[in-house]
């Protein structure tokens, strides 16, 4: 059971595969199991096609072990079969009952009913544990990306193999898989594919907690398709259901859509860039220690990086976040430009205030729809510059006089909010020379340009009160940054733009209280992002 685990094998409850039954029975009538050949490819243990008997039942599966110990589906053929790497027919005779070539070869109507394995190869990659899934179907699947490395899209591929290799006009599909094959953006090459020889009739979807040692943080699509073309091929409208006193509810409605043909959020960032030439500069292992190795590129005009890795929620937690210059691992991401800084800061901070959860982590960021919302949209850019600088994965830094291949660089952190001006008379109040000297012949950073123009009169109350305490938070904690130096040497906090990666250690240990307020504010202006978010249609 371990090893099937580690294969992304995960058996149907009763209560599902009795609901999926029903459902099929709505769309295919209710003597379907009778007028349909049936194949669940991936039958394990029959807990999927348990329920009711079938007149042309067909069960196999990859282990010989759950043949031996069947007890479900008497009436079944079942027989061992490898779906993804097996030919139905070999050179040494049959690979498949002679009773289902038959029904192919005469073009029956079919339902391949199913719960096959979830997982990828870098989900299988555990040392001594690795699963292969390099199969004769992945090899077929041509240029179709992250559709490769997936076994349940490699068994959805499948099904079309047999469709055209045996020209079936009524071949259907009620399958439990991820909706990531409907909405990722890297599926789309296989959507393409997919929706040529089937077409979307209903789906559900339910926390994956439901099946038995399984996270409750991703959901489970149960879908049926039907024979034939698509004409939708953005919105698969999904009927949200959970288990309550041990029946199926329906408890909202979830639109599972993808962006094909049009513009990601995260392109939108970094079309200003195209076109740009990128060279080696400074790299950092963490927001202030020196990378010894060279990683992503930048360009010339660069006033940082963004990591911005794919574009759904999900990626949004672990790999979103702003550095003052590139990583020195590699990662995706592009340069931070005056061209394209605000766009940089809008997208961050929809991702940020967006929580994860298995409703919506496979949501994909779309370019804002400013067409009716231009004053929402002026409002929110320019709150999202003050809601970038002060995450947690805003790890903007200023590091001065490192050596990195020869060269010396300053690491300058344009993230800054306020003048230089105001940081000298500060240091100079507190008698911080070094942080008054290394301001003197130095010039304020991007951020506080922005902010003090124009835009300032287009920041919301929430973003004022936030960045207002920030302000009051650099003056009141300037007069312990030597102490606090000394302390933590490796911070370098007595640069005078630190950013909020490098302060707030400082804060936390000298003024607790006010970083817990300015938390709060923080949060209050993180609520009001989310909601416009959703007005300007970046995420459904």
């Amino acid at each position: 059971m371990i090893q099937k685990k580690e294969e992304g094998e995960f058996y149907t409850p009763d209560i599902f595969a009795r609901f999926s039954h029903k459902v099929i029975a709505e769309h295919f009538g209710e003597g379907w199991k009778e007028k349909y050949v049936v194949w669940d490819p991936a039958w394990g243990r029959g807990n999927l096609t348990r329920p009711g008997r079938f007149k042309n039942l067909y069960a196999s599966t990859l282990h010989q072990e759950d043949l031996d110990a069947a007890e479900a589906n008497p009436e079944a053929y079942k027989f061992k079969f490898d779906f993804l790497n097996d030919p139905i027919r070999s050179l040494f005779g049959l690979h498949v009952p002679e009773s289902l070539l038959d029904a192919l070869e005469n073009d029956k109507p079919i339902i391949f009913l199913m719960n096959p394995p979830y997982a990828t190869t870098n989900d299988m990659k555990d040392g001594s544990k690795n699963v292969d899934n390099l199969t004769y179907v992945q090899t077929s699947m041509g240029n179709l990306k992250v559709a490769k490395m997936n076994l349940f899209s490699q068994f959805l591929y499948r099904i079309i193999m047999i469709k055209e290799r045996y020209n079936l006009s009524n071949v259907n599909i009620c399958v439990f898989s991820s909706s990531v094959f409907m909405s990722g953006s890297g599926y789309e090459k296989f959507r393409n594919v997919f929706l040529e020889h089937f077409t979307f009739v209903d789906g559900y979807l339910f926390n994956a907690s439901h099946f038995d040692q399984c996270s409750k943080r991703w959901g489970v699509s149960m879908s049926v398709w039907k024979c034939g073309r698509s004409e939708e091929r953005n919105d698969f409208i999904h009927k949200i259901i959970d288990v309550k006193n041990g029946s199926i509810v329906i408890t909202g409605e979830k639109d599972i859509y993808n962006i094909d043909g049009k513009m990601t959020f995260r392109k939108f960032c970094k079309e200003p860039d195209n076109g740009k030439k990128t060279y080696p500069t400074v790299t950092l292992k963490n927001p202030v220690t020196v990378g010894e190795k060279e990683g992503m590129f930048m360009t010339t005009d660069a006033i940082g990086f963004y990591v911005n890795n794919a574009n759904n929620v999900y990626k949004s937690m672990q790999s979103c976040y702003i550095m003052s210059t590139a990583p020195a691992n590699v990662v995706s991401g592009f340069s931070i430009t005056k061209d394209n800084f605000l766009k940089v800061c809008a997208n961050f901070a929809s991702r940020k205030v967006i929580t994860n959860n298995w409703i919506n982590n496979k949501d994909e960021f779309m370019t804002p729809h400013i067409e009716g919302n231009s004053n929402v949209w002026s409002e929110f850019i320019a709150d999202s510059v003050v809601y970038s600088m002060f995450n947690s994965a805003s790890c903007q830094s200023a590091i001065r006089e490192v050596a990195w291949k020869q060269y010396t660089y300053r690491i300058r952190n344009e993230f800054f909010f306020m003048s230089k001006k105001d940081i000298m008379e500060i240091a100079d109040s507190c008698e911080n020379t070094d942080a008054f000297v290394t301001c003197f012949n130095d010039q304020d950073r991007y951020a506080y340009e922005i902010l003090s123009g124009e835009m300032e009169k287009m920041l919301s109350e929430q973003a004022r009160s936030v960045l207002d305490f920030a302000r009051y938070l650099v003056k009141e904690s300037f007069k312990y940054r030597k102490e606090f130096s000394e302390k933590r040497p490796d911070l370098l906090v007595n640069n005078w733009d630190a950013g909020y990666y490098q302060l707030r250690p400082m804060w936390k240990e000298y003024m607790p209280d006010d970083l817990k307020k300015f938390r709060s504010l923080y949060k209050e202006l993180g609520k009001k992002l989310k909601k416009q978010v959703y007005i300007l249609q970046i995420l459904k």
